[in-house]
């Protein structure tokens, strides 16, 4: 499939949507030269942390025609303090693959998060595995409209969720809320489930 500017969501069918903003004390200019550079090293695969599960990687699987693309946008609200100022910051080292055995990322992967939730420390975060040919940058694809995304459920998708499994209904009353600002392939093994944190400095 060829994307153009504007993008008509409709058209993609199943996608995933992910709202991005600063984490773990970089901003996201900064995210997006890492990971920049993870591509580049990983033969155009990067890993996108997150902080929900998409679900079982056969369930997603369901939905891969070979176009099953990653729809990034920058949240409407600023980075919250705990984002931008984390008093703990983690590398995540490793992940559950499909068996429940944790396997190793691959060294050029490097996944941020704030290493504390709460008062507890964070045991687990959740990734993206994403595919781009071309190089990562801000962009303006057109408009989005939240309010016209539905979960694969069939359920319409929640003000809360940050990253979704969705369609478009084509169909929108209101003005768009968001833009379309970065475009990625989802590839196997889609979302996993990290482990092995260590203290990053």
């Amino acid at each position: 499939m060829i994307l153009s500017s504007p993008l008509d969501l409709s058209q993609l069918g199943v996608f995933c949507w992910s709202k991005m903003q600063a984490e773990a004390g970089q901003d996201l200019s900064t995210i997006i030269t890492r990971k920049n550079s993870e591509r580049a090293l990983g033969c155009g695969q990067f890993y996108w942390g997150i902080g929900t599960s998409l679900g079982q990687t056969s369930r997603i699987a369901r939905y891969d025609n070979g176009n099953l693309y990653v729809i990034f946008s920058v949240m409407r609200s600023r980075p919250k303090k705990i984002d931008v100022t984390p008093r703990v910051v983690v590398r995540w080292r490793a992940y559950f693959d499909s068996d429940g055995r944790v396997r190793p990322l691959p060294e050029y992967a490097t996944i941020l998060s704030r290493g504390v939730t709460g008062e507890r420390e964070k045991r687990h975060h959740f990734a993206l595995s994403c595919q781009s040919e071309a190089q990562l940058a801000l962009s303006d694809y057109g408009p989005l409209d939240d309010r016209a995304l539905f979960n694969v459920s069939g359920s319409r998708l929640g003000h809360s969720q940050v990253t979704a499994l969705v369609r478009a209904s084509g169909e929108s009353s209101y003005e768009s809320r968001y833009r379309i600002n970065m475009i990625a392939k989802l590839t196997p093994p889609y979302c996993v489930r990290l482990t092995d944190p260590v203290a990053f400095t």
